[in-house]
C-alpha cells in the first residue's frame, strides 16, 4: 500500500481485497448484480435485492468507499466471432416467459430490444441499490469499450452517477472489424468523446493495460493485446494515453489493470499478460511506475483546471456554466436519484481523480 501511495495511486479498482484493504485507501465495489438469461423475469429483481442486502447494505455508512460497479464487462450486442444479437437470444427463450414476451415486440429491431433491456438492467440495479444505500454512487458496468453502443449508454444515463469503461488497446485492424462487426458499435477515440455524446454523464476508465517484452510474463494470450517492443515503450504508451484521458472534461478518473503481472503459466483463463505494476517476484516495472508517479502528481491540477473556453452541456440547458463533478464524500446523499443532476458552479470546476 506504501508503494501505491508514493506512486501517487489514489484508489482501489475493482478485483482488489477490499475487505483487507478498504480501511487503508479509498475503493470501489464489484457487485456482480446480473443473473439468469432473462432479465425481464421476477427472479432478476430478486437477486439484484438479495445481492444488495447482502453485499451493498453493509457497506452502505463506509466513508472509504466510492461506489459500485454492478457488473463487469457484460455482453450488450454480438461478438465478432458470431452474429447473434441478444434479441436472438431472446427469441430462443421458451414461449411465454417474460424476455420472450418483450422480444416478440421487437421482431427485426434489434437496437430497440437491446435499449429496452438496458433499461430494465439500469433501472432495476439502481433500485435495487438505492433501497439500501443512498449514500454512495453506481458507477455503471465497466463496459468494453469496443463493444458499446448508444443504446446502452442512453438507457444508462438516467440511473448512474458516471459510466465506466473497460478500454483496451487492440492490435492494428482487429477495432475496425469488431466495429464491422455490428453498426451499432462505436468507435473508440482517444478520448471518449462519442461515449460522452450518448451519455452526458462523467466517464471513469474502470480497467486499461499496456504490455511490453522484457518481463517475465510471455505475452502470447489474449493475442488481440499489442505488445510494445520493451518496457520504456510501454510506459510510453501509458503516458501517451493517459495525457488524452486527463484532457477530456468528462473524464474524472482512471483505474490501472493491475497490480502484479499475471503467471508465466497464465491465470485461470491462460492470459498470461505484463499488466502489472511489479513482476510475479514483486519487482516494481520501474519505467512503468515513474511515468505513473510523475503523471498522477500531475493530476489534481490537470482534473481540476477549467477547460478551454469552458464546458458546457447542451443537453441539460445549462449554457456557460460549468459542471462541477465532485469527490464521492462529497456527493449529496440524492446525487444518483435519476431525478437528479450532478451540482453546478459559475465560476470554478472541481474535478477529482478517483483512480
Amino acid at each position: 500500500m506504501s508503494r501505491l501511495r508514493k506512486w501517487g495511486f489514489n484508489s482501489l479498482g475493482a478485483w482488489s481485497n477490499t475487505s483487507l484493504l478498504g480501511s487503508m485507501m479509498p475503493y470501489t465495489e464489484l457487485l456482480g448484480m446480473a443473473s439468469g438469461n432473462d432479465w425481464f423475469a421476477p427472479s432478476f429483481v430478486t437477486n439484484a435485492y438479495q445481492v444488495a442486502q447482502i453485499s451493498v447494505a453493509p457497506l452502505k455508512n463506509d466513508p472509504n468507499l466510492i461506489g459500485y460497479f454492478t457488473d463487469s464487462e457484460l455482453r450488450w450486442g454480438p461478438y465478432w466471432t458470431d452474429q447473434h444479437t441478444l434479441l436472438d437470444s431472446y427469441l430462443q427463450l421458451p414461449v411465454g416467459s417474460p424476455g420472450r414476451a418483450v422480444a416478440e415486440e421487437y421482431i427485426h429491431n434489434p437496437n430497440g430490444f437491446l435499449s429496452a433491456l438496458a433499461t430494465r438492467y439500469f433501472s432495476v440495479t439502481t433500485a435495487a441499490i438505492r433501497s439500501v444505500d443512498p449514500n454512495h454512487m453506481i458507477l455503471g458496468v465497466k463496459m468494453l469499450a469496443q463493444l458499446t453502443t448508444p443504446a446502452v449508454l442512453e438507457a444508462a444515463a438516467p440511473y448512474v452517477d458516471l459510466f465506466s469503461i473497460d478500454d483496451y488497446a487492440l492490435i492494428g485492424g482487429l477495432s475496425n472489424y469488431v466495429k464491422s462487426s455490428w453498426s451499432p458499435y462505436l468507435n473508440v477515440d482517444g478520448n471518449l468523446s462519442l461515449f460522452y455524446k450518448y451519455l452526458h454523464k462523467p466517464i471513469m476508465v474502470a480497467e486499461y493495460s499496456f504490455r511490453g517484452a522484457g518481463g517475465l510474463a510471455p505475452n502470447t494470450w489474449p493475442p488481440i493485446y499489442p505488445t510494445y517492443p520493451n518496457q520504456q515503450d510501454k510506459a510510453q504508451a501509458y503516458e501517451s494515453y493517459i495525457k488524452g484521458i486527463y484532457a477530456s472534461p468528462w473524464v474524472v478518473g482512471d483505474q490501472w489493470f493491475e497490480f502484479v503481472d499475471e503467471p508465466v503459466n497464465g491465470r485461470f483463463d491462460g492470459e498470461n499478460s505484463n499488466f502489472g505494476l511489479v513482476s510475479t517476484l514483486n519487482v516494481p516495472c520501474s519505467d512503468l511506475v515513474n511515468a505513473m508517479t510523475v503523471m498522477h502528481s500531475q493530476a489534481p491540477t490537470v482534473l481540476a483546471g477549467t477547460p478551454s473556453p469552458c464546458w458546457s452541456d447542451e443537453q441539460t440547458g445549462f449554457g456557460n456554466q460549468v459542471k462541477c463533478l465532485l469527490y464521492a464524500n462529497s456527493c449529496p446523499t440524492n446525487v444518483s436519484s435519476p431525478s437528479s443532476v450532478w451540482p453546478y458552479c459559475t465560476n470554478s470546476t472541481t474535478k477529482s481523480t478517483i483512480g
